[in-house]
């Protein structure tokens, strides 16, 4: 990733591995909606941390993404699911 001087914007090199960060209270559905929504995609998920009770769960999602579109969509899809916490 190289940052663009006059923009501060990185120049990402697609395609690329881009890792999601979710948040979640339930990592069974966590796992049913990346299926769901990354079907067409080569991906994995990667368990992250735990609260110290248990009530949420944090997974590191990586993904091959083939453009930006397609990123900012997967980010809005996991964003707009009523099961997900957080996404990074």
């Amino acid at each position: 990733m190289i940052i663009d001087s006059n923009s501060e914007r990185p120049v990402i090199s697609y395609p690329c591995d881009w890792t999601y960060t979710i948040i979640a209270k339930d990592p069974l559905k966590v796992e049913k909606i990346a299926e769901e929504i990354l079907a067409p995609h080569d991906y994995k998920i990667l368990p992250s941390r735990s609260s110290r009770k248990g009530s949420y769960y944090s997974f590191k999602i990586i993904v091959k993404v083939p453009d930006e579109k397609t990123k900012d969509i997967i980010f809005s899809l996991f964003e707009n699911n009523e099961a997900i916490t957080l996404v990074l």
